[in-house]
């Protein structure tokens, strides 16, 4: 046998009360005349992030592991192609795509002549600069997606949309997808709405 009684909280007058045939007991108000909810346009920064694909960042690390990091200049051409789209003035350089694919392949390829010529030092030098120069080109890559996401997006620090430097440099392409689909979810939406005028 159930004890309790279900309290609601009255549409018109805020009060919480028991429903008696759909009508408030304090205000008379029924529910059959509760004002539809408020439809409210998207706040520009949401509009804009959800320009962007959203991928699940799993996937993303699955595509990293099985095409050992191939994937990535795809990746950030992707971004970079919308970026340049809207921000004409300040474009990522077109040639990004092919110097990282060649740095990416070339640096994984490597690996064959180091082992036909059994780690021949000269060999595992050129290795070495091939890997460096792949992850440097790709940092420097994402800081410029990074940086001109902030920009595209219309953030200052204080905002909760603002790209992390910090973030970006530890986990890359990883931060920044999760950057940007978070930024299409409903809290952000429903966050920038209790704090109108002060970012999402």
């Amino acid at each position: 046998m159930n004890n309790t009684i279900q309290l609601e909280q009255c549409w018109s007058c805020g009060e919480e009360v028991v429903f008696s045939n759909s009508t408030c007991p304090n205000c008379k108000a029924a529910e059959s005349d509760r004002p539809p909810p408020r439809l409210l346009p998207l706040p520009p920064a949401v509009q804009r992030a959800r320009e962007f694909r959203r991928q699940s960042v799993w996937a993303l690390i699955g595509l990293t592991i099985v095409t050992a990091t191939i994937y990535w200049p795809f990746w950030l051409r992707r971004q970079s192609r919308i970026l340049n789209a809207h921000l004409p003035n300040q474009p990522i350089p077109r040639w990004f795509f092919p110097v990282l694919l060649a740095l990416s392949i070339l640096s994984i390829g490597w690996a064959v002549p180091e082992v036909l010529t059994d780690d021949d030092p000269a060999v595992m030098v050129i290795g070495k600069v091939l890997g460096r120069a792949d992850l440097i080109f790709t940092i420097v890559w994402v800081f410029m997606i990074r940086n001109r996401l902030n920009v595209f997006l219309g953030a200052s620090k204080r905002d909760k949309i603002w790209f992390k430097g910090l973030w970006t440099f530890l986990f890359g392409m990883f931060y920044v997808q999760h950057k940007l689909n978070r930024l299409q979810r409903q809290e952000y939406y429903a966050a920038s709405m209790r704090s109108p005028g002060a970012g999402i």
